[in-house]
């Protein structure tokens, strides 16, 4: 192989490059590079799968039972493969239909100043049906990500590119829907409450689009009762008065109090010692 050769990688690769992106070995065979290129390059020290030993943990060569062993995912020769580079080639590599949501959304609308929530997990929402791959799944960042695969709105409503990779991110109207999704088994309901302060300023047309798609009387429900509680500046352009929300009494948490307006039954965590504990002198 020339250096001819490695150019053509250089030139696939470099051209949109950002430090930790990760490229698929479907992806450079799409484009050209073969399997015995790859190999080429990886013996040149070009590319590295994360399945090599190399510097992938805060500077430090895993032992070898910490290593990933998939030869078909790869970084630039010593780089630490990032989280949303993953992420990146599930969207644009795989071209799965999945996409950053909820809170971690927010942070990267830059409506929360940072991703604080109580286990401090990155989160990403997909419709039924879709699987990450197993090399996702095996990454060291996965501890920290939580997947749902759910239809309670759709695909097409509130989502946009954002940030250095470009992500596909829900725009701050559906995040906030996501986050109460994610209640009571992965969400505190304080915490939903101090994140929905900082919706000062919302798309109506896109939020009354969402509410009208959203399949969860649940989070209507809940939505309509947070922002009547904090009581936030643009709740009287909100028109839901054709709004279904379905019959009956949804009980989201338990012990709670019965809101009759919504027939919703929520918990009261004015005295929560366990969320006091847990946020005590974290701004948002």
């Amino acid at each position: 192989m020339t250096s001819k050769v490695s150019q053509k990688l250089n030139d696939i690769i470099n051209k949109n490059h950002i430090d930790g992106m990760v490229y698929l070995n479907s992806w450079l065979v799409k484009r050209g590079i073969s399997p015995s290129m790859i190999y080429y390059y990886r013996k040149k020290k070009l590319i590295q799968s994360i399945g090599d030993e190399y510097p992938f943990k805060y500077g430090v060569t895993l032992p070898k039972n910490e290593r990933l062993l998939h030869s078909g995912v790869f970084t630039k020769f010593n780089e630490i493969p990032d989280y949303y580079g993953g992420v990146q080639a599930l969207q644009k590599q795989l071209e799965l239909n999945v996409h950053v949501a909820a809170d971690h959304a927010l942070m990267l609308q830059k409506v929360i100043p940072n991703l604080i929530n109580w286990k401090k997990e990155k989160v990403l929402f997909a419709p039924k049906g879709v699987m990450l791959p197993k090399w996702f799944f095996e990454a060291p960042w996965y501890s920290n990500v939580l997947f749902k695969s759910t239809t309670f709105l759709p695909q097409d409503i509130g989502i946009e590119q954002t940030g250095k990779y470009q992500l596909l991110t829900s725009r701050p109207e559906r995040a906030i829907l996501e986050l109460i999704y994610l209640i009571p088994n992965n969400m505190h309901m304080r915490y939903i409450h101090e994140c929905i302060k900082k919706l000062t300023n919302i798309d109506i047309d896109l939020m009354h689009e969402l509410l009208e798609n959203c399949t969860s009387n649940r989070v209507k429900r809940l939505f309509l009762y947070l922002i009547e509680e904090e009581n936030l500046s643009w709740l009287e352009k909100l028109k839901v008065g054709n709004l279904d929300l379905g019959k009956g009494t949804i009980v989201i948490e338990k012990p709670g109090k019965h809101n009759s307006k919504y027939k919703i039954v929520v918990s009261d965590f004015s005295n929560d010692i366990d969320y006091k504990q847990k946020f005590r002198g974290i701004p948002l």
